[in-house]
């Protein structure tokens, strides 16, 4: 089972990470003129229960509260070519290590010039540091982990494992099915993914699992 780790008001916190994903978004129509580039969003996320914070056995003191500890990466951008030979497994090599706005993102060769994520405890807390490493198991499932600090200090170390996804939208008729999967292609085998497809009013989504994944149920 997954884990969130956190040091919240200087108090140990270890409840399990439930739900988790792993998931590289790219879109295309968001505003007028939008395209893919060669950049998806690969976007982390994982939940725990909603429990009572109480850590001086007090529930009428300042300090209790109910937490519902959540993770969301949708600003982490990875260029598409790091992924070797097209391979989704190659995964596991790449790393992200976040040390604040306008450090050096060794990603892109860029500055990061937004966090790449949050936590959430009883609010949401932008990550001010965080490592970001992934393991491949087999069967389609990476084990991802996450280390580092929040912007109202609370630290953390989160693991869960989760297969790889995909999710390919084409807003306000920006592009088609085949023009989507055609754009994945270039840069991820889609024969190592199994793909759906639905259209909501002009808008086009595309959807995929690891087939190692889908083998492993």
């Amino acid at each position: 089972m997954g884990y969130f780790k956190l040091t919240y008001q200087d108090h140990p916190i270890e409840v399990p990470a439930i739900e988790p994903s792993l998931t590289l978004r790219a879109t295309s129509g968001s505003w007028p003129g939008q395209a893919l580039d060669e950049f998806a969003t690969l976007n982390l996320r994982a939940t725990s229960p909603r429990f009572f914070f109480d850590p001086n056995n007090d529930p009428e003191d300042d300090a209790s509260q109910w937490l519902d500890p959540y993770l969301e990466t949708q600003w982490l951008k990875i260029p598409l070519k790091r992924f070797h030979e097209r391979d989704y497994r190659s995964l596991e090599k790449i790393h992200i290590d976040f040390k604040g706005e306008g450090t050096p993102n060794s990603l892109t060769g860029d500055d990061w010039w937004e966090s790449p994520g949050l936590i959430a405890t009883y609010s949401d807390e932008l990550f001010t540091k965080a490592e970001i490493s992934f393991r491949y198991d087999g069967d389609g499932l990476f084990r991802a982990r996450l280390a580092g600090e929040s912007l109202f200090d609370t630290k953390f170390d989160i693991g869960f494992s989760a297969p790889l996804t995909v999710e390919l939208i084409a807003y306000r008729n920006s592009a088609t099915a085949k023009e989507l999967l055609n754009w994945f292609d270039g840069y991820l085998r889609e024969s190592d993914f199994a793909f759906t497809q639905r259209q909501l009013g002009v808008d086009i989504y595309v959807n995929g699992i690891a087939r190692d994944a889908l083998a492993a149920r």
